[in-house]
C-alpha cells in the first residue's frame, strides 16, 4: 500500500508528529471522550497539521456504549459537541462510534439507534466503528462511513462495500508507543483536513450537499413518517428545524428505506405539531 493510505490510531500513548510522519505514516486515528486523557486536544489536533498529518475522529467511552441505543447516541453527542467546537472541525467530517466489541446480532438495532443518533444531533454523516457483520447491518441502514475493527475473530463473512477504513491485526511500534495500524480503501475516509480531490462542501445550500426542507404534521399517536423523493443511500442527518425540539424526546429523527427513498421518521413527539425537518443528501 502506498504511504497516502497507512495510518496509526492510538488512545493514551503520545508518538511525535515528527516520529509518525518519519515512519512513512500519512495521519493519525484519534479520539473523542469524557476521558480528557485520551481525548484529543486541540494543540495536539494542530502538531498534526503542521506536521501534514491528517485526523480522523472516533467517539468512545466504554466499549458497550452503543448497546444504550438512541439516549446513548444523544449524550454522547453532548460531550462530543464542545470537543469538536473546541477543535474547529469541518461540519462535514464525521466522527465514528465505535462499537468496540463482537456484538451480537440482537442487538444490532440498539447500536445503530446509538450511531445514528449520535450523528444527528452533531448534525454530521453517521459513522461507525466495528465487527464486519454489524458494518454490513449499518451499510444496508444508511450509514456513510464505515471502519472495521482488526479483530479477525470478529469478522467474518464478506465484507461491506465500500469500507472506508480496515484496521490490522497486527500493530507497530512509532517513538517507543505500540501503536494499532490502519488502511484506507478510499480517498475520502472522513480525515480533516479534507482530501484535495474532493473539496470541502460550501455552506448549506451549496452544490456539494443538497439541502431540503420538509414539512408536515405528526399523528395523533406521536408519530410520523414522511417520504421524500432523496435516494436513502444519500440521505443523512435529519435535523428538526422548527415544531418540536429534538432534544426532549428518547428517539430522534431518523431516515428509513422506502423502495429506495428516505423517509424521515420521527416518533415519540407532540401530538398534531406541524414540523420542518431539514435533509442532507449527500453528492
Amino acid at each position: 500500500m502506498p504511504d497516502a493510505d497507512r495510518l496509526i490510531d492510538f488512545a493514551y500513548s503520545r508518538p511525535s508528529p515528527s516520529a509518525i510522519k518519519t515512519a512513512g505514516f500519512a495521519g493519525v486515528i484519534r479520539y473523542l471522550s469524557s476521558d480528557p486523557f485520551k481525548a484529543i486536544s486541540p494543540s495536539e489536533a494542530d502538531s498534526y497539521h503542521l506536521a501534514g498529518l491528517t485526523v480522523t475522529l472516533v467517539y468512545e467511552d466504554a466499549a458497550n456504549d452503543a448497546e444504550g441505543g438512541a439516549a446513548a447516541g444523544r449524550a454522547k453527542a453532548g460531550i462530543a459537541k464542545p470537543q469538536l467546537r473546541n477543535l474547529g472541525v469541518p461540519i462535514d467530517r464525521p466522527v465514528y462510534f465505535a462499537v468496540d466489541e463482537n456484538l451480537a446480532p440482537q442487538k444490532y438495532g440498539d447500536a445503530l439507534s446509538c450511531v445514528t443518533s449520535f450523528a444527528a444531533f452533531l448534525g454530521r454523516p453517521p459513522a461507525c466503528y466495528g465487527s464486519r457483520p454489524f458494518l454490513a447491518f449499518a451499510k444496508e441502514n444508511g450509514v456513510s462511513y464505515l471502519y472495521e475493527a482488526g479483530a479477525a475473530q470478529w469478522n467474518t463473512g464478506p465484507a461491506p462495500a465500500h469500507v472506508q477504513l480496515h484496521q490490522e491485526a497486527t500493530q507497530a511500534v512509532v517513538d517507543g508507543s505500540t501503536v494499532d495500524v490502519d488502511i484506507a480503501s478510499a480517498t475520502d475516509y472522513g480525515q480533516w483536513p479534507r482530501p484535495v480531490s474532493t473539496p470541502r462542501p460550501p455552506p448549506p445550500g451549496g452544490p456539494d450537499v443538497k439541502i431540503t426542507d420538509h414539512r408536515f404534521r405528526i399523528g395523533q399517536d406521536g408519530r410520523a413518517a414522511f417520504e421524500t423523493n432523496v435516494p436513502f443511500l444519500k440521505a443523512f442527518a435529519p435535523t428538526i428545524l422548527e415544531g418540536i425540539d429534538q432534544m426532549t424526546f428518547a428517539q430522534p429523527p431518523r431516515v428509513a428505506n422506502a423502495s429506495g427513498h428516505a423517509v424521515i421518521v420521527i416518533e415519540g413527539a407532540t401530538a398534531g405539531a406541524e414540523v420542518t425537518v431539514r435533509l442532507a443528501e449527500a453528492p
